[in-house]
């Protein structure tokens, strides 16, 4: 049904099965009561996708409510704890994953990053933690 440049192979065998990875174009919203683990499940299937990424493709990570130092700070207990085949280093030298942290962004700013971004890389991914703080 999609040809396999539109589509971003999570590994996480269940959630591509169902939707045959995260899908071009597609609005993915994750939501559940505060303290669940839904930053710590993205984090995880970013860790998961990055090696499906070819070499001038990239994943976004936006957050509105954490710093870019607290989400590098989970991610490295993610892989301290998972084996996804990448260390810390690896994961910086490859350039492939985006980390943002501004609060007060609003959707003109973000659309902006995104098409500048666009201009230089492909983005297969866009992640934005806490869309409702978002501002229009």
């Amino acid at each position: 049904m999609f040809k396999e440049s539109d589509t971003l192979k999570t590994n996480i065998t269940l959630f591509d099965d169902y939707t045959n990875g995260l899908v071009k174009q597609q609005l993915y919203i994750l939501a559940a009561r505060p303290a669940v683990g839904k930053t710590t499940f993205v984090l995880n299937t970013i860790l998961r996708s990055l090696k499906n990424l070819k070499n001038n493709e990239i994943i976004i990570f936006i957050s509105l409510e954490m710093s870019a130092k607290e989400i590098l700070n989970r991610i490295l207990t993610l892989l301290d704890s998972f084996n996804f085949g990448i260390n810390i280093d690896d994961l910086l030298n490859s350039k492939k994953l985006l980390i943002i942290d501004y609060s007060n962004s609003n959707v003109s700013n973000t659309k902006n990053l995104i098409e500048n971004l666009q201009k230089d890389y492909v983005i297969k991914s866009l992640f934005i933690d806490h869309l409702q703080l978002l501002e229009l």
